[in-house]
C-alpha cells in the first residue's frame, strides 16, 4: 500500500465522483480506476459502492477514510514541524469565513504587525464546504456563525453578541432603552443580508413575535446608515454592526424577546500541528473580539456606553 493511492482513495471519497477527483488529482480518470479498484483487491473488500455510473463510500469505505485522514494529517504535520525546526517558517494564511463583516477590522490589525506574511481570504456559505476545506487542509481558519459543529473540527467562541432593533431617532420608540420586537410589528423593515445564517436567526424572531415584517428593501449592513436617514424604516441588526457606524441618525434598542443573540466563532481542523503563524492568527483573533466591548467602554460614544451599561459594568 503506497502513500500515492492512500491520496487517491481520499480524494475519490471527498466527492463520490471518479471525473471531479481525477480533475483534482490531475490524472486521468482511467488510471484513478485502476488505482482505487487495486487497492479495494489488496483489501479484500469493496471500498465504493457503485451504481451505474455513480458512486458511494460503502461501510468499509467509511471507515478507512478515518483512519486515511489520520494518516494524512499526521504526515503533514510532521512536514509542517520538520521544516519549522529548519527554519522555513510558513507566511502564508488561508482564511474563509461566511460574512465579510466577522473579518473586519481583524485582518487590518494582523497585517500591521505582521507585514511579511500574506493572506488569502473567501467567502462560502455552505457549511459543508467549509468544513470540507479544513478537512483537507485547503483553508486554515473558518469565521463563522453560527459556530461549526464537527468531531473532527476544533471550535472557539469568539463573542456572543445580541441583535438589536434600529430605528430612526425621529421614531416615538426611539427614547427607549428594550423593547419587545412585536411593538414594531407595523413598521417597515430593511431586511439586512449578511449571510443565510443571520436571516435564519431573525426569521425565528419574527415568527416567535408572531408577525411577519414588511421588507420594504434587502441590501448588505453598510447600507442600513443610509436608508435610515429617510427615518421611515427599521431593521434588525448585529449589534457588533452599530458599534463600528459613526451615524447619528438612529437609535438602536435592546430586545425583551428571547434568543436574541448569536456566536461568532473560529475553527481549524482537530489534531493538526499549528504553525507558528497560525497560532499568532488565532491568539490575535480571540484578543480582538474580546477587546471588543473594551474598545466601546473606553470610547467617547457616551449614547452607546449608556444603553449596554449592564454589559460594561460587568
Amino acid at each position: 500500500m503506497e502513500l500515492l493511492q492512500l491520496k487517491y482513495f481520499q480524494s475519490v471519497a471527498k466527492y463520490e465522483n471518479i471525473t471531479k477527483a481525477a480533475k483534482e488529482l490531475h490524472i486521468s480518470q482511467p488510471s484513478l480506476s485502476i488505482t482505487i479498484k487495486r487497492l479495494e483487491d489488496e483489501l479484500n473488500v469493496p471500498l465504493f459502492n457503485r451504481k451505474g455510473k455513480k458512486i458511494e463510500l460503502s461501510v468499509f469505505g467509511k471507515n478507512f477514510l478515518k483512519h486515511v485522514d489520520s494518516i494524512m494529517s499526521q504526515i503533514e504535520n510532521a512536514k509542517s514541524e520538520i521544516l519549522e525546526m529548519y527554519g522555513q517558517k510558513n507566511t502564508h494564511l488561508s482564511i474563509t469565513t461566511n460574512a465579510s463583516f466577522f473579518l473586519s477590522g481583524v485582518l487590518k490589525e494582523f497585517l500591521m504587525v505582521n507585514s511579511e506574511i500574506t493572506l488569502t481570504q473567501s467567502i462560502i456559505n455552505e457549511y459543508d464546504d467549509i468544513k470540507g476545506k479544513l478537512q483537507d487542509r485547503s483553508i486554515d481558519f473558518a469565521i463563522t456563525s453560527p459556530s461549526l459543529d464537527d468531531p473532527d473540527i476544533e471550535t472557539i467562541d469568539l463573542i456572543e453578541e445580541e441583535i438589536v432593533v434600529v430605528i430612526p431617532k425621529t421614531h416615538p420608540l426611539a427614547h427607549k432603552k428594550f423593547i419587545y420586537l412585536s411593538e414594531v410589528k407595523d413598521e417597515d423593515f430593511i431586511e439586512v443580508t449578511e449571510n443565510n445564517s443571520f436571516k435564519n436567526i431573525t426569521n425565528k424572531l419574527f415568527e416567535q413575535a408572531g408577525f411577519s415584517p414588511n421588507v420594504i428593501f434587502e441590501g448588505d449592513s453598510y447600507i442600513i446608515s443610509e436608508l435610515l436617514e429617510t427615518k421611515r424604516v427599521v431593521s434588525l441588526a448585529p449589534v457588533s454592526i452599530c458599534l463600528k457606524s459613526k451615524s447619528n441618525f438612529y437609535s438602536i434598542l435592546r430586545l425583551k424577546d428571547k434568543n436574541k443573540t448569536r456566536k461568532i466563532s473560529i475553527s481549524y481542523k482537530k489534531g493538526i500541528h499549528l504553525s507558528e503563524l497560525s497560532k499568532k492568527f488565532l491568539d490575535h483573533t480571540i484578543d480582538y473580539y474580546k477587546n471588543s466591548w473594551y474598545i466601546v467602554k473606553n470610547s467617547d460614544n457616551e449614547y452607546i456606553k449608556d444603553i449596554f451599561s449592564d454589559v460594561l459594568n460587568k
